[in-house]
């Protein structure tokens, strides 16, 4: 062994993101930035019926009142729970095929980050006037 050198010291120079002793403090994890281009407004997002509110009316026309997009993915919201969960319709990497109605977390939403920077985006309102599912051609064949 190198003189001069403790098992510790060495420790850290072959693994130095392991936890060497109780003395080491862990490393705290990065904090994920969590938000999006055009984060929707308390305001519009109190407008959204709760979740179950619309479960009556048919699928086709269900008022669709926001669209968050990215890339090939578009996220089209019916309800809001009013904290986190949305229900609505997903188109993932434009695979229409398999786009269904389901929840939707806003959370994980915000989270979404291509390449570690380009984040998702929620049209504006001034651009997305709500309207029945039908009517958006993305989704039309519901």
């Amino acid at each position: 062994m190198e003189s001069g050198r403790s098992i510790k010291s060495l420790a850290k120079l072959i693994f130095p993101n392991s936890q060497n002793s109780k003395n080491d403090k862990p490393k705290a994890k990065p904090e994920r930035r969590q938000s999006m281009w055009n984060e929707p407004t308390k305001d519009r997002l109190a407008r959204i019926p709760k979740l179950y509110e619309t479960e009556n009316v048919p699928l086709k026309d269900k008022l669709i009142f926001l669209h968050f997009f990215i890339a090939g993915c578009d996220w089209y919201i019916a309800e809001y729970d009013g904290d986190d969960l949305f229900w609505g319709y997903a188109i993932l990497n434009d695979d229409h095929q398999n786009a269904e109605w389901g929840y939707i977390s806003f959370q994980e939403l915000k989270e979404i980050k291509v390449k570690g920077w380009l984040e998702i985006d929620c049209e504006l309102e001034e651009y997305w006037k709500v309207r029945k599912a039908s009517e958006i051609e993305r989704i039309r064949n519901v």
